[in-house]
């Protein structure tokens, strides 16, 4: 759709959820974490104001713009398992103040979050290790900033995980 709204609950135990909006939209192998969406209208925009929950699973948002206003969660709660969560626009995205995404579990899991031009984070962002290492977060663009009262938090019951925020390829700066 032009644009994707959710206000409500989304819930897909180990399985994947994703909210595309674009006038193009192509999944190649949704049976993959490895999803190929294009959008071809950058003022489209997907919009989270309520849960999405993918226990053990993965969710994607693929749009022009993106804003997080509510939770996303792809926790685990099976040793090996984990979640993950990638929300990739070809404009902006924002996690605004009192949003949380999080991809935790005994082993951690994976958050991206990445843009073509602005990246803003002001929520909660995790990928705890309850049992294990920490997992991973990416907080991608040309324009990075986490502001105001931002949370990104990979530790681990064994060590932590790893951050990356930043814009330059392949994480150099």
């Amino acid at each position: 759709a032009p644009d994707v709204t959710n206000s409500g609950l989304i819930t897909s135990p180990n399985g994947e959820v994703v909210l595309a909006a674009g006038k193009t939209v192509e999944l190649m192998d949704p049976g993959t974490p490895y999803l190929r969406v294009q959008v071809t209208a950058p003022d489209n925009q997907a919009l989270n104001l309520g849960r999405i929950a993918a226990d053990s699973g993965r969710v994607g948002i693929f749009a022009g713009l993106i804003a997080q206003r509510g939770a996303i969660n792809a926790d685990s709660a099976t040793l090996g398992g984990s979640g993950k969560v990638v929300l990739k626009a070809g404009r902006n995205t924002t996690l605004e103040a009192g949003s949380v995404t999080t991809a935790s579990g005994p082993s951690g899991g994976k958050v991206e979050i990445q843009s073509r031009d602005t990246t803003i984070v002001a929520g909660v962002v995790e990928a705890k290790g309850t049992e294990g290492q920490g997992g991973t977060v990416k907080v991608l663009g040309e324009r990075v900033g986490l502001i105001g009262n931002a949370s990104v938090d990979v530790s681990g019951a064994t060590g932590g995980g790893a951050v990356l925020v930043g814009g330059d390829l392949q994480g150099k700066n």
